[in-house]
């Protein structure tokens, strides 16, 4: 029987915070579990499966199950296109700090090229773990995909990089709240924009 009224409301919500809740708890443990060198990636993609679920509006899935199924299934697929993606951001800040470190005119053309690569390489990373969990792609694609949709939809990227900072600081400002709904609430409000985005290009796709 369904709840109406502000028992309801009060319901749902109390409903909401034992899933963010649950989910961020298990991205805690399988980070340790993997001892968060090889944990850390797997564990977010389980919990975008997760949140990617709900998003979709299945909210009664099974958390651990789905988590489970995406973190075991995408641990070396994961791992290995994740720390191709680290790998080029460490390229990109270690090319900024020799060009800092130069002088000269062309040096400081070049640091400022490598700062529009990092800005362009960090919202692009904002789509790579929706993009993972959501479609179905060869194993590269999934890096090219990420940078084609934000190309495509630069304000989709524009929003999540708002939302990181707004939980960021809610974070900082309710420092409590960290190991309950850091990780969950992230990857829902980032799974939230991105799903938008990815109807949107989809409906793009489809009419031209």
């Amino acid at each position: 029987m369904e709840i109406n009224g502000l028992v309801g409301g009060l319901y749902r919500i109390a409903e909401w915070i034992m899933r963010l809740a649950y989910a961020n708890l298990l991205w805690i443990l399988f980070t340790i579990m993997g001892l968060v060198v090889l944990g850390g990636i797997p564990s977010t993609i389980g919990l975008f499966a997760v949140v990617r679920k709900w998003v979709m509006g299945e909210t009664d899935i099974p958390i651990f199950k789905t988590y489970w199924k995406a973190f075991s299934n995408e641990f070396v697929k994961g791992n290995l296109l994740g720390y191709i993606l680290l790998g080029i951001g460490y390229v990109i800040y270690v090319d900024f700090k020799y060009f800092q470190s130069q002088q000269g005119i062309i040096f400081i053309i070049l640091s400022f090229l490598m700062i529009f690569l990092f800005l362009v390489y960090f919202l692009t990373l904002l789509y790579f773990f929706p993009v993972f969990v959501h479609f179905e792609l060869r194993k590269f694609q999934y890096l090219k995909q990420p940078l084609f949709i934000m190309l495509l939809q630069p304000i989709g990227a524009i929003l999540m990089a708002l939302g990181t900072l707004a939980v960021y600081f809610l974070m900082s400002y309710i420092p409590g709240l960290i190991p309950f709904f850091a990780a969950s609430l992230m990857a829902y409000v980032l799974m939230w924009i991105a799903y938008r985005v990815f109807l949107r290009v989809e409906k793009k796709v489809q009419s031209s």
